[in-house]
């Protein structure tokens, strides 16, 4: 029987998590190849900009959460520190792409329509 530390069962998480987005990977890399296999094409993936916002936003609030948990609840800065800044600024890059993304309102100009003149 394996008595894991508490140290180790920390290091698990990680761990855990990288295999399954791996597994979700690959199982959509099976998925595609199938259905390129029958014929099919892949569909192409436009992401609305709306998603960027919302992802920004989860993004930036996680950061913001976790560095002020972190630095009240441990008490003080340390190597700790990098995964909340690393969300932080990634959420802020997310939102940065919203804007760039987002359509440019045009201002339609106000055209008078051109009347003929009557002649006397």
């Amino acid at each position: 029987m394996i008595i894991l530390s508490e140290e180790s069962i920390w290091i698990l998480i990680p761990v855990v998590a990288l295999l399954v987005v791996a597994l979700a990977v690959y199982l959509r890399y099976r998925k595609d190849m199938a259905l390129i296999a029958k014929g099919g094409k892949l569909p192409t993936k436009d992401r609305a900009p709306e998603g960027d916002l919302a992802t920004g936003l989860i993004l930036l609030g996680l950061g913001i959460a976790l560095y002020l948990g972190f630095f009240y609840g441990l008490g003080g800065f340390g190597a700790y520190m990098i995964a909340p800044l690393v969300l932080f600024f990634v959420g802020i890059a997310f939102l940065l792409l919203y804007w760039a993304k987002k359509p440019k309102k045009v201002k339609a100009k106000k055209v008078k329509p051109k009347t003929k003149k009557k002649k006397r």
